[in-house]
């Protein structure tokens, strides 16, 4: 892979660094990325937070008219114009679909699971404090309340 640079012009304006892959996708370096793995950083003119793909998408073919960016590589680091496409939300979420990349998995199948189906059954009739559950499942308070209010683990 090779090291690329875009540089912005601007007083305190951090240049966006990527690497070039085998699939053309650009690597994004230099940005922190959001909770769903997009770069973000802040936008030249609105001076908002804003994912870096849909920086670069209107950069070479102009405004996204309130639609989404979607990627054609499935890659939320990527930042190759060349690899985005607007759509709608409902569009994005097809997307998704046809790609198999939405996954129904809830409760013990989920890849992030803490907890199993008998310890949220448990935890719904604890009458102990909060933090004091969330110690001995090694999970925090917060997630206990969820699961008392039915937030999480629904389907149970």
């Amino acid at each position: 892979m090779c090291e690329k640079e875009i540089v912005l012009i601007g007083k305190n304006r951090k240049n966006i660094r990527y690497l070039v892959n085998e699939k053309g996708c650009w690597i994004c370096i230099s940005h922190a990325c959001d909770k769903d793995d997009y770069p973000l950083f802040t936008h030249p003119v609105t001076k908002k937070f804003t994912r870096i793909h849909r920086y670069m998408y209107e950069q070479k073919f102009g405004d996204l008219k309130g639609l989404c960016c979607c990627h054609k590589c499935d890659t939320p680091v990527c930042i190759n114009p060349d690899h985005l496409f607007l759509g709608t939300p409902k569009d994005n979420a097809e997307d998704c679909l046809n790609k198999g990349r939405h996954t129904d998995k809830h409760g013990e199948k989920h890849h992030l699971a803490k907890l199993t189906s008998n310890d949220v059954l448990s935890i719904r009739k604890d009458t102990r404090p909060y933090y004091k559950i969330a110690l001995e499942y090694k999970v925090s308070w917060a997630c206990i309340y969820d699961v008392k209010k039915r937030r999480r683990w629904g389907h149970l």
